[in-house]
């Protein structure tokens, strides 16, 4: 075997032994001291001993002695097999699998105790193929591998792909940086797939018009990347908490300034993992061991149980008593238990002369070990979470109104009130690494939602809705300071906003509408991925209300909505940009409709020698063409991250080693890349699919087919649009 190329034989950890030192010691001694000639180590030991010796003949002859087969018949054997044509190779290699049969039988028998000694012999060889099987065996079966093997095995990415999922996990355990480069891209593919974003970005958490799946429980089973999560970790106490600790540090160095639906992701990850070990019988201590389980728990059952009502009566809670009881529970002993450690506090500087009332929480800053109260409000600010929570503070105004009191003297509002601040300020706390469940801010339950309630007052005993009425599209500025200085009344005011959209009470929603949009004017551009969902839901909205006829191009609700709003926000992201240009396509087919109803009219006209009249044409094909050319004037920089993202996950799962150097990942993605399909379980195309950038295909349903394909009744065939009505349109999806 001294012609061969395998790699050298590894060292043994256990006994801290260097080849160099086991090897070379004496090159000139009898190679009855060396260890078996295997690989590049016996080349070089062949080597230095006929470097050595002043008759190479005798060495020569020593080392075929001392590593030929010593049995006697093996000599007759194999001359015998030479004759027949069988090469010494195929002899020798034959001879080595079944000796690994032999020996591994007898690994399967072994005692603990035999096994580690065993590995001590066998682990220096782990880098060569044909000998690889030999350890990795016994780490199959050893219950507990020693550290210094793990820390050898992360160190051969090609190596560690081929470990049992059990001994990954351990390698996991004592590198936890190994365990960051593994899962860190498996969290981004997540993050980014269609399913996960359109959870994100959909505020309508009771409606059962959104598209997918009608439980996250579902999610949580079929979502490839999630799931492979999930095996990373198994039963590993160690690798849960790593991997844990990673949705937590993403989520708090995130490049964004402001929440958006990356930021909302890591969130949303945080509370689906932990309820994805919920949901298995044989992983679900770890969840019930989660500090946060039992808050996960609560909101997940709430919003599952909306989800599942077909009809909701208008009186009925989001928050069932049940559920509400139970956040306060889980909330009053996380305090009690927070401050029960004994541990030396911090309150803030301002007290409650910094508009916090003292009746509602101290407020008091914990350090480091508190920081369980910021992953609690990590598992508020999971979307759907943060939605169902905003929906209830809604449901709470009318009773506040009927009631006649102050909104900060309702229990249930100012409780409320405090889990959205937790969960809007809980970046900021793991940032600072200052902890607590806040007081309730006096001008966010007092002022602020005395401002919604005045909107719902009006709504009650307001006439008849006046379009021409200009004065509806002013700002409240009462409600404009609050939301460029308040995270929380931007999350409500969207929410209620969306509401009145639902209830068509235009005399509240262009005053609201107004109001957002000079507050976006005074913010950062950086502050609109915080407005993805609200911008995601609208457009849904107003594609379903457009074919409705309860909106239209000349409306003001469409001019603050669309032209003032949507074609800025259109920018944050792919899911929001698509969303966008699904209301121009429900346009497109308003157009059709009409032209088709024209032909009638004319017909009937014509046959009855009546005059006609034509009727307005609702979305006239110049207009179409301005939003969508409006749009890709605006998406440029979107498209772009989302086309380089794409091509980043893509390369990782097709085993780039910029993202996956070797590794198996819990089961199915390995280094050598996976099997493609036209779609994976997120929802994304296929890499060979012209989709990119994310929101090609919603364009390209806008043109005609090429060359005929496609049915001849489909939008683009219908609506004929040429190169010489969309240039930008054409030249975007190439077809020159």
């Amino acid at each position: 075997m001294s012609g061969s190329t395998q790699a050298a034989p590894r060292g043994s950890p256990h006994t801290g032994l260097s080849p160099n030192e086991a090897q070379y010691t004496n090159a000139q001694a009898s190679v009855v001291r060396l260890m078996p000639l295997v690989g590049e180590l016996g080349q070089s030991t062949i080597q230095k001993v006929l470097s050595h010796t002043e008759n190479p003949g005798n060495a020569i002859r020593e080392i075929q002695m001392k590593a030929s087969l010593r049995n006697p018949h093996c000599g007759p054997l194999l001359s015998l097999l030479d004759e027949l044509g069988v090469t010494r190779l195929e002899t020798h290699v034959s001879m080595l699998e079944s000796a690994k049969k032999v020996l591994a039988a007898r690994i399967e028998q072994m005692t603990e105790e035999a096994l580690l000694a065993l590995l001590e012999e066998t682990f220096p060889y782990v880098s060569i193929d044909g000998l690889r099987s030999v350890p990795l065996d016994i780490l199959k079966r050893l219950e507990s591998v020693p550290e210094a093997y793990l820390q050898e095995l992360g160190e051969d990415h090609n190596l560690f792909a081929e470990l049992p999922i059990a001994v990954q996990r351990q390698v996991y355990e004592v590198n936890r940086k190994l365990l960051q480069e593994h899962a860190a891209p498996l969290m981004a593919v997540y993050l980014h797939g269609v399913a996960v974003v359109r959870q994100e970005l959909n505020m309508d958490v009771g409606r059962k018009s959104i598209t997918g799946p009608p439980t996250r429980q579902t999610y949580r089973k079929t979502l490839a990347h999630l799931v492979k999560l999930v095996n990373m970790i198994g039963g590993s106490r160690k690798v849960y908490h790593g991997m844990m600790d990673l949705c937590v540090t993403k989520f708090k160095e995130s490049e964004g300034v402001y929440v958006g639906p990356k930021e909302a992701g890591y969130c949303l990850l945080r509370s689906q993992l932990l309820m994805a070990f919920h949901d298995s019988p044989s992983f679900r201590h770890l969840a019930n061991e989660d500090p946060c389980h039992d808050l996960a728990w609560i909101l997940d059952a709430a919003i599952a149980q909306n989800r599942s009502s077909l009809e909701q009566d208008r009186d009925s809670q989001v928050l069932k008593p049940a559920h509400m009881t139970s956040l306060k529970k889980f909330f009053r002993d996380l305090e009690s238990r927070d401050a029960g450690r004994g541990r030396k506090r911090k309150h803030q500087a301002a007290g409650s002369a910094g508009g916090e009332s003292p009746m509602y929480g101290s407020g008091a800053w914990r350090e480091e070990s508190g920081k369980v109260i910021a992953e609690a409000g990590m598992i508020l600010r999971d979307p759907s979470a943060l939605h169902l929570i905003i929906q209830q503070v809604l449901q709470r105004l009318p009773n506040i109104l009927e009631s006649m009191i102050v909104p900060s003297e309702d229990e249930d509002l100012v409780f409320l009130t405090r889990l959205l601040q937790l969960a809007v300020g809980c970046r900021q706390m793991l940032k600072e690494k200052r902890y607590a469940v806040p007081a309730v801010k006096v001008e966010l339950a007092a002022d602020f939602f005395t401002i919604l309630i005045t909107f719902a007052m009006e709504a009650t005993e307001s006439e008849a809705y006046n379009s021409q009425d200009s004065s509806l599209d002013d700002a409240n500025q009462q409600l404009v300071n609050f939301l460029v200085h308040e995270e929380v009344a931007r999350h409500v005011t969207a929410m209620y906003t969306l509401e009145r959209i639902a209830a068509r009470d235009w005399a509240r929603v262009r005053p609201l509408m107004a109001s957002i949009n000079q507050t976006l004017e005074q913010l950062s551009d950086k502050a609109l991925p915080e407005w993805a969902a609200f911008a995601a839901t609208l457009a849904r909205r107003l594609a379903e209300l457009l074919p409705l006829h309860q909106v239209a191009l000349a409306d003001p609700i469409w001019k603050a909505c669309v032209d003032r709003f949507l074609l800025k926000a259109v920018d944050i992201d792919s899911q929001v940009h698509g969303e966008v240009v699904r209301i121009f396509a429900e346009g497109a087919d308003q157009h059709l409709k009409h032209e088709e109803q024209s032909k009638q009219d004319k017909a009937v006209a014509a046959k009855t020698g009546t005059s006609h009249l034509p009727r307005p044409d609702p979305f006239p094909v110049p207009v179409l063409v301005d939003y969508l050319q409006k749009c890709l004037a605006a998406t440029k920089h979107s498209r772009r991250r989302h086309k380089k993202r794409k091509q980043e996950e893509m390369q990782f799962i097709k085993g780039n080693r910029k993202h996956a150097g070797g590794y198996s990942s819990g089961g199915g993605l390995t280094s050598r890349g996976p099997v493609m399909h036209d779609t994976d379980q997120e929802g994304r195309l296929d890499v060979s699919a012209d989709n990119t950038d994310g929101v090609r295909s919603e364009y390209a349903i806008l043109v005609p087919s090429r060359s005929g394909e496609g049915s001849g009744s489909s939008l683009g065939n219908r609506l004929q649009l040429t190169k010489d009505m969309a240039p930008e349109l054409f030249s975007y999806l190439r077809m020159d």
